[in-house]
């Protein structure tokens, strides 16, 4: 199931209906994720330089 990553979440039907009926916490939670993500990466170059 983490292999499939998030295509899974839109088979569960109930999720799906709440996906579609409210978009915004979805998208929210992208821009949060990514967000992190990026300043994850910028504290590993951070780490490799030192």
């Amino acid at each position: 199931m983490m292999a499939e990553g998030p295509s899974v979440v839109l088979r569960l039907p109930k999720i799906r209906k709440a996906i579609v009926a409210s978009p915004e916490p979805i998208l929210w939670f992208s821009k949060t994720r990514m967000e992190i993500e990026m300043l994850w990466l910028e504290g590993l170059i951070r780490d490799a330089r030192c």
